[in-house]
């Protein structure tokens, strides 16, 4: 990832915001997004659309826009012991107004708390999701309540609710063609960062990596930042244009803190984005984890992609939840998100928008074995070994991805020359033979400047049939077994 000081501008402006479902907190976001794109070079589209209050889209209800005015939970002697400035989430979403006197008993029926992390404020979504029930709450740190004394505490509550529209913001970088990938990220969860301004930031800088290394793109690119689940739901519901182009999607969340990265397979498991987030893991020396459909923490969006009749393959890209310990938490700071990792996330989506960039799907030109090493070929790959010796002209830079081992490239190449019949993708034989995938695309491409093969786009699972011919790695022949001999 090549700008840090870009994407810690964008988390410190939205970190603060009281960032709603439909809130001016929301508004203020997006329209700091869409100036820092413009500030920072970004060259596809960004625009604003919105869905009436009130309206239902698939059963969901669209929120009126809230507004918090006026906070302050004062003793009985009116000193006053937090108010609105306390944090975003002091003020459980979508409370309703309340000025009164009460009981400790009674005000402690409306304050949410986190004993476990006794000076944090913690994030109270539920009402978020039923705005539409009375009542109100605050969310306080746990030992500022246990400090309360006083038998009564009055409570100032001013909130109001308007017809306004709920926003969702789409950044589109256009492609040859339409077929398109979407990252969708929420914008909401007032104050916080790793959850989840991590994969909003995250998402835009990945695309810019993408802008950055190609002039043009074969396929279309999208982010989508809204509120968790609503916002999402009623834009698939009603952009019919966009979602018939909709190819993939990817969910990132919670990049940021001490885990390893986790990766959630979509529901078919087998997309292609599900393979390039696989090769660009593997390819990143990073630890990592797999696993099936919300085998780990879900990132939120997915569950309006990969859905009953619409069936996007929607994957999601985020750490090991449950080592967050700050999750949904005023303690999840900038202060508290690791850079480096944050970092290591975004270069992950970046190579694998690249893989799907250049995945193709070889077809064979030529009939019976070619001499390689002829000077009009020269696509010769050397063995690491001759005769069971180490051969000293063998490339032994690049290695083999599951073990470490040097990888057999002439091994590689029988590989290669056994799968050119249009069926398997290079994406399918850098998985298969655990490589880089720009050694694969790279050495297909020179076939095809020689005019051994034609390489068709693969940017669909219908453009191809895996049908992989397995072939041996280094390590399991003869050298092989004199090296495990030896030890």
């Amino acid at each position: 990832m090549r700008d840090l000081a870009r994407a810690r501008e964008l988390f410190a402006a939205l970190q603060p915001l009281g960032r709603v479902h439909n809130g001016p907190g929301m508004v203020a976001a997006m329209e700091l997004i869409q100036d820092w794109l413009g500030r920072h070079g970004f060259r596809g589209r960004a625009r604003v659309l919105e869905y009436a209050a009130g309206s239902v889209h698939n059963w969901w209800r669209v929120p009126p826009r809230w507004y918090l005015h006026t906070f302050s939970l004062c003793d009985s002697g009116g000193r006053e012991i937090a108010n609105q400035d306390l944090h975003p989430l002091v003020v459980v979403p979508f409370s309703d107004s309340f000025t009164g006197r009460l009981t400790k008993a009674e005000l402690l029926e409306h304050v949410h708390t986190r004993p476990d992390l006794p000076e944090a404020v913690p994030c109270v979504l539920r009402r978020m999701y039923r705005h539409w029930q009375p009542g109100w709450g605050l969310a306080l740190p746990h030992r500022m309540v246990q400090s309360l004394t006083d038998s009564h505490y009055e409570v100032r509550l001013e909130t109001e609710v308007r017809d306004e529209p709920m926003p969702v913001l789409e950044y589109t970088l256009p492609g040859r063609r339409d077929q398109c990938v979407q990252f969708a990220a929420h914008l909401d969860h007032p104050g916080q960062v790793n959850d989840s301004l991590s994969g909003v930031v995250g998402a835009l800088q990945a695309l810019g990596e993408v802008e950055v290394r190609f002039a043009e793109t074969e396929l279309t690119y999208s982010v989508l930042l809204c509120a968790e689940h609503v916002g999402s739901a009623c834009y698939l519901h009603n952009e019919t244009g966009v979602v018939a182009n909709l190819s993939h999607c990817v969910s990132p969340n919670m990049l940021g803190h001490d885990a390893p990265l986790a990766l959630c397979l979509s529901k078919s498991a087998s997309s292609l984005m599900d393979r390039a987030l696989l090769q660009a893991l593997r390819e990143s020396g990073e630890e990592f984890v797999v696993g099936g459909w919300h085998e780990y923490p879900d990132c939120g969006d997915e569950i309006s992609y990969d859905s009953p009749g619409l069936d996007i393959p929607a994957s999601t890209l985020s750490r090991v939840g449950e080592r967050f310990a700050l999750y949904h938490t005023s303690l999840d700071t900038l202060d508290a998100l690791d850079m480096g990792r944050f970092a290591q996330a975004v270069d992950v989506m970046a190579a694998a928008c690249g893989i799907m960039e250049r995945n193709a799907a070889p077809v064979r030109r030529f009939v019976g074995n070619p001499a390689l090493s002829n000077p009009g070929l020269d696509l010769y790959l050397e063995p690491v070994n001759v005769d069971n010796r180490r051969n000293p002209r063998a490339d032994t830079s690049v290695r083999d991805l599951e073990t470490g081992a040097p990888a057999d490239l002439r091994q590689f190449q029988e590989f290669f020359l056994s799968n050119l019949e249009g069926r398997a993708s290079l994406l399918d034989l850098a998985l298969e033979f655990a490589v880089p995938f720009d050694l694969v695309a790279d050495y297909a491409g020179a076939f095809a400047a020689k005019g051994l093969v034609e390489l068709r786009p693969v940017t669909r699972e219908a453009d191809c049939e895996p049908a992989i011919t397995r072939m041996a790695r280094a390590g399991s022949g003869v050298l092989g077994l004199l090296g495990a001999a030896e030890d």
